[in-house]
């Protein structure tokens, strides 16, 4: 989880971190109901309503091509991804203006809802 030269953390340990840091034990899992989601074989999302109430989707781009999605009540949210872009660095953190998430090739993400 670290590269052996220098020591700092590999993309797998801040997919690892990113998870850690949005999601935890008493998480309530929620279903999707017939949206775009479950229509697209190349993303995966999984919504998720936190203990203190908080509403975040995991999304993974399965492709190594960017792709749009579109999540209803996204606008004003917060997006946090790591991906090809971010590389060695840490997750990246983006405000959304639209109801548009960008994921760039092989994004790990989540969307905090407002």
């Amino acid at each position: 989880m670290v590269d052996w030269n220098d020591g700092k953390p590999n993309p797998r340990f801040r997919v690892l971190k990113l998870l850690h840091d949005n999601f935890a034990p008493g998480d309530k899992l929620v279903g999707l109901h017939g949206d775009v989601f479950s229509r697209n074989p190349y993303i995966y999302a999984l919504p998720v309503i936190a203990k203190n109430g908080k509403q975040r989707i995991l999304l993974v781009n399965k492709r190594d091509r960017p792709i749009q999605v579109t999540i209803a009540r996204a606008s004003g949210g917060q997006l946090e991804f790591v991906d090809q872009t971010t590389g060695f660095q840490p997750a990246r953190k983006v405000r959304l203006k639209d109801n548009s998430v960008p994921l760039n090739g092989f994004s790990v993400a989540v969307v905090t809802l407002p």
